[in-house]
């Protein structure tokens, strides 16, 4: 049985990648997708039509977690696609944009909405410290102005 291109590059990253991962924490193949630029990009265009013809190899792009990992042809070697991949997956997780274990995004999500609300609390406070400043120098200003005419009216008397 004969497996077109997209499906043996998807049966190659499942069981390959797989291999680095406890399925229970990462299931690769419910959280990478494979999308064909021909997918992705309008025919029209020769470069594309020109993979769709086969007289070029196919480019992929994976995803992890719908992050965009790494991007090759269908030329690639096995230990290419496999070293993109983890260079890719590495410079995400360094840069927080996934997580391996999923409940760790409901913890990030936590935190930043904690961090969103002491942000407007904090925006709260400050307005309520300028408006209190403001009544202040109106206060005093009224003060002044009323000094200021009592000491008028006792020159003028």
């Amino acid at each position: 049985m004969y497996l077109p291109e997209e499906a043996q590059i998807k049966d190659f990253i499942n069981k390959e990648f797989q291999k680095h991962f406890d399925r229970k924490v990462v299931d690769i193949s419910q959280r990478t997708r494979l999308v064909a630029d021909l997918y992705k990009f309008r025919q029209e265009d020769p470069f594309f039509h020109a993979q769709a013809k086969g007289k070029i190899p196919r480019f992929y792009s994976l995803y992890f977690d719908d992050e965009f990992v790494c991007r090759f042809d269908s030329s690639f070697p096995p230990e290419a696609v496999t070293l993109l991949f983890f260079r890719g997956l590495q410079d995400l997780y360094d840069k927080d944009k996934i997580c391996f274990n999923k409940t760790d995004y409901k913890l990030q999500e936590e935190i930043e909405n904690y961090k969103s609300k002491i942000k407007k609390e904090e925006k709260k406070r400050k307005t309520k410290e300028a408006i209190k400043k403001i009544k202040m120098a109106n206060e005093e200003s009224e003060m002044a102005a009323q000094v200021i005419n009592s000491l008028e009216n006792d020159t003028a008397n």
